[in-house]
């Protein structure tokens, strides 16, 4: 048969549509997985390092990441590992994505991060400069890499093990690196804080990060966000995840290869259940009260209620059944309305104040930052000021000026 001008239109209209639905991600993402757990200093053993190394490992793989695996890295090999990420990096070319994840011990001196081996033995600051590399490192391999994405995720502020008379100059966890242009660094915990090891296999925050990072529809500030409230949660505010990014672009940048599409709720299974009695009598976690999301009553559509209202809360209810991501923001105003009051809406600031957990809880800054405010109001009987720092504090790691 021969072939025609129109068959070969139709022949070049399927390559196109096939070429667009490719995921986004079609760049190479390696990945790097440490896990330090069996020291050798007597005291030091961690109980699940290594275990939080494989998690990550599985759930970089599963989001597409070529992964590299080890634990219990002696000082050389770790440096030897360094190397070895950022000459896979290099030769996957520019438009490769890198992420280099460590778990176990860390601590900081003089403003520098190490990351401890497990052959270290020291008993001194000075012993950790000789025994331990730093992370200035490895973020040297990344650098002269030449890719535009990298990620560092640390969950190794776990302790400072050494004599508590050599820690009056580096202090607890780790110490917060300058940005640097098209990197992000993630930690499990704020400068100069320690994160929690974890008592059931897997520290906090890198169960955190496994349940999230495979999460359709988020940008990475989106996800680390949600991990960042996960780990906030259920450590009842005694470890707060933060991260310094320097990621430039026109375009969003998602750990899931399916792209980045708005921050979808979760599904509900996936919703941190709150810790109880969190500090000053913590009120966090009305949902606990009023069940999930879906059985807290919008306002009833009446005469009475502006239309601008009924809008809202219109938009709003479909945000919650996933058919409008974009009405997050209208439950963020709502959520306002009902604790305050607005346009002879009935105040119930119990159901407001869960609407706008809500929103902070799928990642949305000025979310947390408006219910930081509405815990604020000092002539309410919802005022609660250890809540008001909390979610102020959400909204600032997530760089939202206001708060």
């Amino acid at each position: 048969m021969p072939i025609t001008r129109n068959m070969c239109r139709r022949f070049l209209f399927a390559m196109f549509s096939l070429v667009l639905a490719l995921p986004v991600f079609a760049q190479p993402r390696i990945a790097t997985v440490i896990g330090n757990a069996d020291y050798q200093q007597t005291g030091w053993r961690l109980e699940n390092a290594a275990n939080d190394a494989r998690l990550m490992a599985q759930t970089l793989e599963s989001i597409g990441f070529e992964v590299k695996l080890a634990t219990n890295l002696t000082e050389e090999q770790m440096e030897d590992l360094f190397a070895d990420h950022g000459q896979r990096l290099a030769s996957a070319g520019p438009d490769a994505v890198g992420l280099l994840y460590f778990a176990g011990h860390g601590v900081q001196s003089q403003g520098n991060n190490y990351l401890i081996p497990v052959d270290a033995r020291p008993q001194t600051e000075q012993d950790v400069w000789r025994q331990a590399p730093r992370l200035g490192e490895a973020l040297q391999y990344v650098e002269s890499a030449g890719n535009g994405v990298n990620f560092i995720l640390l969950d190794a502020c776990r302790n400072n093990p050494l004599p508590s008379a050599s820690r009056s100059a580096g202090g607890s966890g780790l110490a917060e690196a300058p940005r640097s242009r098209g990197l992000l660094i993630a930690y499990s915990t704020e400068p100069g804080q320690t994160a929690a090891d974890g008592a059931n296999g897997n520290s906090p925050y890198t169960q955190a990060l496994a349940d999230v990072l495979p999460t359709p529809g988020l940008t990475v500030e989106q996800a680390l966000r949600r991990v960042a409230y996960r780990v906030d949660t259920v450590t009842g505010s005694a470890q707060t995840p933060f991260f310094n990014s320097g990621l430039i672009g026109e375009f969003d940048i998602c750990f899931n290869p399916a792209g980045c599409g708005g921050g979808a709720q979760p599904p509900q299974s996936q919703t941190p259940t709150p810790s109880e009695g969190g500090a000053g009598g913590s009120s966090r976690g009305v949902d606990q009260v009023q069940g999930p999301m879906s059985a807290i009553p919008f306002p009833v559509v009446t005469p009475e209620l502006s239309s601008n209202v009924v809008t809202v809360a219109e938009r709003c209810e479909a945000a919650q059944r996933g058919t409008d991501p974009g009405g997050i923001g209208d439950c963020i105003v709502l959520g306002n309305w009902m604790s305050l009051g607005y346009e002879g809406l009935a105040t119930d600031p119990a159901r407001g104040i869960a609407l706008l957990d809500y929103t902070c809880k799928t990642g949305s800054i000025r979310g947390c930052n408006d219910l930081g405010r509405i815990y604020q109001v000092t002539d309410s009987s919802f005022n609660n000021i250890d809540e008001a720092i909390h979610y102020y504090r959400l909204a600032c790691n997530g760089d939202y000026a206001e708060g």
